[in-house]
């Protein structure tokens, strides 16, 4: 029997590391299968500033679901780094006035907006850079210290499935959570 504890023990750096290797894998098989849904049942908004309680903002955006989403996700810039495929497969997009016109070529213009950033293309305002206001102020930092305040405007994907009325492909759901993104009041005034 000490013949075993010994063997057990001399090992033991070994077990050790596969206890890790396979949290990491089932850590990953969990965050990428099981806490995900198709890109036919989520609505996925890119913002080009950091956002701050990321779940929170998704919780509430998921209040009240368009039908036939499971899930609204909200990341910055940032998130995709490493894959920027991810950002290319966004619904909608916050970007700063001085980036719309980088990214015109990947949106279509927004049906009912209120201001033009680029010639021709029409984005949402979700930022006024001279009132100090704009929708879900509580969770993204629109006034980056160190940097001029500017107009952030939301943007469709050309590429998205849930813009129907405009692109003409699959549901009208990004566009409902825009305008639930909008009505995003600061709770923390």
């Amino acid at each position: 029997m000490m013949r075993f504890w010994k063997n057990v023990l001399s090992q033991l750096h070994s077990f050790v590391l596969w206890a890790l290797l396979s949290a990491v894998f089932w850590g990953w098989i969990f965050t990428a299968f099981v806490d995900d849904a198709p890109a036919g049942k989520k609505v996925v908004i890119y913002v080009d500033a950091p956002v701050r309680m990321e779940r929170e903002l998704d919780a509430r955006l998921e209040e009240d679901l368009p039908e036939g989403i499971r899930m609204i996700r909200v990341h910055p810039f940032s998130y995709a780094a490493f894959d920027e495929s991810a950002l290319l497969q966004a619904d909608l997009y916050i970007v700063p006035a001085s980036h719309a016109e980088e990214f015109a070529p990947s949106f279509v213009s927004w049906p009912e907006g209120d201001a033009e950033p680029t010639e021709g293309l029409r984005g949402m305002t979700v930022y006024d850079a001279a009132a100090g206001e704009g929708a879900a102020a509580e969770y993204i930092l629109y006034e980056i210290p160190g940097q001029t305040p500017e107009n952030y405007y939301l943007f469709v994907s050309a590429d998205t499935l849930h813009a129907a009325s405009l692109t003409g492909k699959g549901d009208d759901a990004a566009l409902q959570t825009a305008r639930r993104f909008t009505e995003l009041e600061d709770t923390q005034q």
